[in-house]
């Protein structure tokens, strides 16, 4: 596995679970329980562990039972738009939408409410299911649309209220949500959802300098703006509520710092992709840096960073994103075997096309491998390569009269700390505290050489930090 941009990986990473799909080596479309159809997106519920996914091609989400109780090939146990598992036809057949109908939802994200944001693409809206974890087999409904100023419209639209092929959603827990509205080539953001009414006014724009606008750059234009967006596909937020957002057509990922707090049309701060914010374009296409049509992005609580890019058939991850500067490499790579290969396949370990990213509470990964017509899930534990890091407080040479020394420091891990240890000898010790930690050392009569290390849950050692103490004679 890929430790550094420049390494190879000796084995790749190996899905555990399989939705969509009875094995790993099977990828037919159905419409059924247990099949589906050009799944773009998938999302956990954060209340209770019931995976969601949206079935693209039949029209239609589907939840599956809590991520603990799943099995390969599992059956779904209810279905949205659809009046049953075998339906697959747009808007159920009907020329208008409604509460309960779908066309090509292109995205699915639970909030920390349970409310299921729906990008209803085809209708041009997006739907927000409240308590979706506990509608109905069949026939839920949505409780409020944003979009569209009732049900039954479904015509694309330009305006504070209005969208054009929605895409990726993400929404942080102050009642913010962000919408990826594609073909107005911006992100809009609506404040205190859970108190406006159905075809609310968006409260801030980014990506265009106000709500009737929706630029966008042409070849010999001059290139791209860290204020303009082209063809943004999906949205993530990190820790410190920083949003990322995917640019498919630019190549990029661009950060916008504390987007709660941002007003119209300012300008992204970083990007990944790109070596700045005025230039576009793929690189190479497939080195570490680049990033060739990306997708989807998925965000897990340690800020690692993850990026479909569908057409090399790969996702590539960055750790510690937050501290990753303009076209910083990325840490890894899912479905390939290096940074330089695109092939695709049918098995635990390839991909085809994938889309939809989506990070559950134990930290594993779930995507849409759109081609393949299925949901893989990842367990963390095979794609933590992240060592910890570990600090000692203080001084690194402390000389003392006394037969005993304390010292002090921290430690910190992508994931958690599972115990720091010390050693005077051959043998490594535990010492008491692992964020924070302390250790006495005890009888210093001349001179003791102290080591420190950390470790993490996947069995990552920190690099060794030494103390020398120096017993002094009163």
């Amino acid at each position: 596995m890929l430790i550094s941009a420049s390494a190879v990986m000796a084995q790749r990473p190996e899905a555990d679970l399989v939705l969509g799909q009875p094995t790993f080596f099977v990828s037919g479309s159905s419409a059924s329980t247990s099949g589906v159809s050009g799944p773009q997106a998938v999302a956990v519920d954060p209340t209770s562990e019931k995976v969601f996914l949206a079935d693209t091609l039949n029209h239609r989400v589907l939840r599956f039972q809590s991520v603990a109780d799943l099995a390969n090939g599992a059956e779904a146990e209810a279905v949205f738009g659809q009046p049953d598992f075998t339906s697959n036809q747009i808007n159920r057949g009907q020329v208008s939408a409604s509460a309960d109908r779908l066309a090509s939802p292109g995205e699915v994200f639970v909030d920390s409410f349970g409310t299921l944001w729906v990008s209803d693409s085809g209708n041009h809206r997006v739907l927000a299911f409240f308590n979706a974890s506990s509608q109905p087999m069949t026939g839920g409904s949505a409780g409020l649309v944003l979009g569209q100023g009732n049900y039954a419209d479904r015509g694309s639209g330009l305006s504070r209220s209005r969208m054009s092929l929605p895409k990726g959603i993400c929404a942080d827990r102050e009642q913010h949500v962000w919408v990826a509205d594609s073909l107005n080539h911006r992100v809009l953001r609506f404040d205190n959802v859970y108190s406006i009414g159905d075809g609310a006014n968006a409260s801030r724009v980014l990506g265009q300098s106000d709500f009737v606008s929706n630029d966008v750059d042409v070849p010999g234009d001059g290139g791209a703006t860290a204020a303009e967006l082209e063809l943004p596909k999906d949205l993530a937020l990190d820790s410190a509520g920083n949003l990322y957002v995917a640019e498919e057509t630019n190549h990029r990922v661009v950060v916008f710092a504390n987007a709660a707090t941002l007003g119209d049309g300012v300008s992204a701060v970083r990007v990944l992709g790109q070596p700045d914010l005025t230039t576009v374009g793929p690189l190479s296409g497939m080195g570490a840096a680049d990033l060739w049509y990306p997708y989807s992005l998925g965000i897990d609580e340690f800020d690692r960073l993850y990026v479909s890019q569908k057409f090399t058939n790969r996702v590539t991850w960055f750790n510690r994103v937050v501290t990753k500067g303009n076209g910083g490499d990325a840490d890894g790579v899912i479905g390939q075997d290096g940074f330089t290969q695109n092939s695709s396949d049918t098995n635990q370990t390839s991909l085809t096309l994938p889309e939809g990213l989506g990070i559950s509470g134990d930290g594993a990964l779930w995507l849409a491998d759109t081609g393949n017509h299925r949901i893989l899930r990842l367990d963390p534990s095979v794609l933590d390569k992240v060592t910890p890091l570990l600090k000692v407080l203080g001084k690194r040479r402390l000389v003392t009269k006394r037969r005993k020394v304390v010292i002090r420091g921290t430690a910190s891990d992508n994931h958690a700390v599972t115990r720091v240890e010390y050693r005077t000898g051959a043998a490594w010790l535990p010492v008491s505290g692992q964020i924070a930690w302390r250790q006495t050392i005890k009888s210093v009569k001349r001179r003791v050489l102290v080591g420190f290390r950390a470790i993490d849950p996947a069995g990552n050692f920190s690099s060794v930090q030494k103390v020398t103490v120096l017993g002094k004679r009163k």
